[in-house]
């Protein structure tokens, strides 16, 4: 179920952004306009992992970090083609994150 193509929105204490994951056999796949993301995950329906996110340009950055950093997260809620998570910056458990997943398509 969780393996496919998503949309995501991230919410963080800095703003918000927007960006694009691929979950597939147990790795996450995925960026922004400004970081890309690279983890793995495990369960199913509700999910958790790590991921490791890498600055490649300027600009913002929803948790309000400069730089790479690593975030590990947790679903909450799943439903059918949504799932909301919440994620928390490895190190800093206090720099919290809210992740709302919308799959767009199956993988092949």
């Amino acid at each position: 179920m969780v393996d496919g193509f998503w949309t995501a929105v991230f919410k963080g204490g800095a703003g918000q952004e927007h960006g694009v994951v691929v979950f597939t056999k147990g790795k996450i796949f995925g960026g922004d306009s400004v970081h890309t993301y690279i983890g793995n995950y495990e369960g199913e329906p509700n999910i958790k992992g790590k991921i490791a996110v890498h600055q490649f340009a300027s600009g913002p950055n929803v948790m309000g970090v400069r730089g790479d950093y690593e975030i590990e997260f947790k679903s909450e809620k799943v439903q059918d083609k949504n799932i909301e998570a919440q994620g928390q910056q490895v190190g800093n458990p206090g720099n919290r994150l809210l992740i709302r997943l919308t799959r767009q398509a199956d993988l092949p």
